[in-house]
């Protein structure tokens, strides 16, 4: 009988003893698990806040067709030189064609088409040392006697690898 007690207090404490093992285990699983999601929402907050300065810009047409939110020649270079910024912070900055393309990565370039009546794109325009001569060809135009200001739509493209903004494009509206 007293073999058998024994025996019932050593089973118990190996009872006891998984269940403690197992509690910690399933404990360790809940706040690994809430860690994860922690960390996936602070660096999803960082790509929208890093995503924001790009898509603020970005046009859309009405219901009548009008386009909103125009762009200014100030924009594009203020796009540009941010783009700029964050592909010298990653060391883009002998970058090649072929790497451009590739979406695994965080380059932005910015393309534009300054005016809406001629075939010409400028592509990489992030590349430009000196913004001076195209401030000076596409601010603004004459139009009837009466110089207008040159307005520019936006597009920001997001990769889909990265969620974030891959690719900027501004085409002349007027």
């Amino acid at each position: 009988m007293e073999n058998a007690s024994k025996a019932l207090l050593m089973a118990a404490s190996v009872l006891v003893g998984v269940a403690i093992i197992s509690l910690a285990v399933y404990l360790y699983t809940i706040f690994g698990d809430y860690g994860s999601q922690i960390t996936a929402r602070i660096e999803q907050k960082e790509t929208d806040e890093f995503n924001v300065q790009f898509t603020q810009y970005e046009s859309y047409q009405d219901e009548t067709g009008k386009w909103q939110n125009t762009c200014k020649v100030g924009d594009i270079i203020s796009i540009a030189n941010l783009a700029k910024d964050n592909n010298n912070n990653y060391e883009f900055g002998t970058i090649t064609n072929d790497i451009i393309e590739d979406e695994a990565n965080f380059y932005i370039t910015v393309d534009v088409k300054p005016k809406s009546t001629e075939a010409l794109t400028i592509k990489a325009f992030e590349k430009q040392s000196n913004y001076s001569q195209f401030l000076k060809d596409y601010v603004g135009f004459i139009e009837g006697g009466e110089y207008k200001v040159r307005e520019y739509s936006c597009k920001v493209d997001i990769s889909s690898i990265t969620g974030r903004v891959k690719k900027v494009t501004f085409k002349a509206i007027n």
